[in-house]
């Protein structure tokens, strides 16, 4: 993430599977970075 970040990348999207999932990625994530989304694919259906 932090290197396709520095790469100019605009967003880095992480889908994930489970809300536990999502939550331990929170918890990795600095606070300040906005440029990161975290979706469930559950919301893809």
């Amino acid at each position: 993430m932090v290197k396709d970040l520095e790469d100019g990348w605009d967003q880095v999207v992480f889908c994930v599977d489970y809300d536990e999932t999502k939550e331990a990625l929170l918890a990795w994530i600095p606070d300040t970075e906005d440029r990161v989304v975290i979706v469930l694919l559950k919301a893809f259906n």
